[in-house]
């Protein structure tokens, strides 16, 4: 999930992000962390 080319996230069943690969940091000027 991490090496793919597009934004990814996972959100559980609240919509709380659980995961964001690295390539949001690319679109968005965010770290995963954030």
């Amino acid at each position: 999930m991490e090496n793919i080319s597009d934004i990814l996230w996972v959100t559980d069943k609240n919509f709380a992000i659980e995961f964001v690969n690295s390539r949001v940091m690319r679109y968005l000027n965010y770290t995963p962390q954030e």
